[in-house]
């Protein structure tokens, strides 16, 4: 698994599901005149989207005919499979900036998490359910659009995965 960072919460993840295969995914890629930096050329077999903002839901941006996840749910695109697990952008249950997926990917042994602008305070007991055991946990953090570096502290340490 090849993990890239591009900015922002942009994710570019490349595994090997099986013997001659190959699957890029890109998670979040953001519109580079709204986020104010370039965003590199990309081709992708799956895009995912954590929420319908400019800085996370730039498809267009991603070249190919990727398959397009923008929501909860259940996912396998060439042996890859992603969950899609509902949460919120704010901490008042999306009323301020909306609906928040995010997204569980398992591939090559390994379940990796990109919680997208995760701002919730804490993490239902359904959702703790679903990222338990997750190996790689992608957390964008900032305090203002998303939880805090204290916030995702406790949340480290409450998913427990093998690396942040």
């Amino acid at each position: 698994m090849i993990i890239q960072w591009y900015g922002q919460a942009c994710i570019k993840v490349t595994v090997k599901p099986g013997p001659g295969s190959e699957v890029t995914v890109v998670f979040d890629p953001y519109d580079p005149v709204k986020v104010g930096f370039k965003l590199p050329k990309m081709t992708a077999d799956v895009v995912a989207v954590t929420h319908d903002h400019a800085d996370h839901n730039n498809i267009g941006g991603v070249s190919g005919e990727p398959f397009i996840i923008k929501a909860p749910g259940e996912y396998e695109v060439k042996q890859t499979f992603f969950y899609g697990i509902p949460g919120w952008h704010d901490n008042t249950q999306g009323t301020e900036r909306g609906p928040n997926t995010m997204y569980i990917m398992e591939a090559e042994g390994l379940s990796l998490a990109h919680l997208g602008d995760f701002g919730q305070a804490e993490l239902t007991t359904e959702q703790m359910e679903q990222l338990e055991g997750v190996d790689i946990l992608i957390l964008p953090v900032g305090g203002v659009y998303t939880i805090d570096g204290k916030q995702a502290a406790a949340l480290v340490s409450e998913i427990e995965p093998r690396i942040v």
